[in-house]
């Protein structure tokens, strides 16, 4: 998880993700295709991270009633503090 974790906060570094979320929130009410091409690109990204979820339950390694709700708070987790500020023009705390 620590990895995965890496990862998505390297993403949320990279400023043409953060240029391209800020175009996608306010254009999609004009455009809902915008969000709708966003969100195919999005979703298989969660469909792995609740699989990976659900492979280490029934391995007994993890104890995860809920992969798909695990998944959305695991990114919402790391959203809060890195993606949101960025997006805004601030920095995000420190998660390293």
């Amino acid at each position: 998880m620590t990895n995965v974790a890496r990862r998505i906060l390297e993403l949320h570094k990279q400023p043409e993700y953060c240029g391209f979320r800020r175009m996608v929130v306010p254009d999609s009410r004009q455009f809902p295709w915008i969000a709708k091409e966003f969100a195919a690109v999005m979703e298989p990204q969660t469909e792995r991270l609740v699989q990976y979820l659900a492979h280490m339950t029934s391995l007994g390694i993890l104890d995860c009633r809920n992969p798909l709700l695990a998944a959305h708070q695991f990114v919402g987790m790391l959203n809060e503090p890195s993606l949101w500020p960025w997006m805004i023009g601030r920095e995000g705390l420190p998660l390293v």
